[in-house]
């Protein structure tokens, strides 16, 4: 007879498990006793990170998606030593860059056509 007791746990279940712990605790940092200075430091982080991305973006013209997600990867891990959370959180916010390639591309073509224009009108100066 089998004996369904001896079998290894899931790994859906360990991931269950594992995701609500995450949210349990992210949850506390967002709103717990000091949650709305940690989630102004949250926030001041991740829009550092993301002027460093669209930094890097137009000092490189044209920049590819493969090209954009690893600069992503490159500024996020930067981040990652002051990120409360560490990598699996800095793991999560380059995620969601990523899946930003096209708003973050269009945002660099606007900021680079502008001080295109500035350029222009010191220049006509």
């Amino acid at each position: 007879m089998h004996d369904r007791h001896s079998q290894s746990p899931s790994p859906l279940g360990a991931f269950i498990a594992g995701a609500a712990t995450a949210l349990l605790l992210g949850g506390y940092y967002l709103y717990g006793p000091n949650g709305k200075r940690h989630q102004k430091d949250t926030e001041r982080l991740i829009l550092r990170a993301k002027a460093d991305i669209l930094d890097g973006m137009r000092a490189s013209q044209d920049m590819t998606e493969e090209q954009y997600k690893k600069l992503v990867d490159t500024v996020v891990s930067s981040y990652e030593s002051v990120m409360e959370g560490g990598a699996e959180k800095a793991s999560v916010v380059a995620d969601s860059f990523k899946d930003k390639w096209e708003s973050m591309r269009e945002a660099a073509k606007k900021a680079s056509d502008e001080a295109k224009k500035e350029l222009k009108k010191e220049d006509a100066s």
